[in-house]
Order: C-alpha cells, then structure tokens, then sequence
C-alpha cells in the first residue's frame, strides 16, 4: 500500500492528492496536496521493499521526516508504525503546534491502512478459497 503513492488519499484522510515522479527507491521525488492546505513537495530518503522507507518535505526554515515501518514479529503479527520528526530553525518553534497535528493525523492514517490491508488480506484469502474449490 505504501508504494501506490496515487492511492495513498484512499487511507491517509488528510491528503487530497498525491504522486511520484519516478519508481519508488530513493531520490525519486513527487508532491501531495493536504485537504485545505497547501501542495507539498517530498523526496524518497530510504527504501527497504516490504520493510521501510523514509520520505522529506522540505519548506523554508523547517524539514520533516516521515518513516513508516513494518516488523514481523511472527508470521501472523506485524507492528507497523508511522513517525514525524521536525528540525530547521523552526522546528522548535512549531514542533508544539505541528507535533500534535501530525500524532493524530498519522494515527488516523496508520487505522485507515491497516483496515484497509485487512480488508484486502481477507478478499484475497476468500478469492483463494473459491479458486481452489473451483
């Protein structure tokens, strides 16, 4: 789900459009339009397919970092987490402010996908299920 950047809006409420000028790996830039909000600019740090990956936006005077994160703790249970980090020299200054938008508004997001892929994990098995008593 993370690499149909297009579908992203699907889960992450707050976004009204996204996309990716290029193939998911990094340095691949692309842009995304918050609800009410301005369009923001990102740029693809760090990718580990199926594991992680890491993306930027940069504004003047302020830099964010998002992760997002899956770890296999066996093979039925995966932790998935989504994280923000603020720096430049308004970091501290809006840390307070943007700090608590931004908890709620990957929590929200975070809900959403995972629903989502459970959703999709669950027609996929039921798919599985009729083919193979076809």
């Amino acid at each position: 789900m993370w690499i149909d950047v297009e579908g992203s809006p699907a889960w992450d409420t707050d976004v009204e459009w996204s996309r990716l000028d290029g193939a998911f790996r990094p340095g691949s830039k692309g842009a995304f339009k918050l609800k009410g909000g301005p369009e923001l600019r990102f740029e693809l740090d760090r990718v580990e397919l199926l594991r992680s990956y890491t993306n930027t936006v940069r504004l003047p005077g302020l830099m964010v970092r998002f992760t997002h994160e899956v770890e296999s703790v066996d093979k039925r249970l995966n932790v998935v987490r989504h994280g923000a980090a603020l720096s430049g020299p308004l970091g501290w200054v809006l840390a307070p402010f943007l700090a608590r938008k931004l908890r709620t508004a990957l929590q929200i997001a975070l809900r959403n996908m995972l629903i989502q892929a459970e959703q999709k994990a669950h027609a996929s098995a039921r798919k599985s299920d009729i083919v193979a008593a076809a």
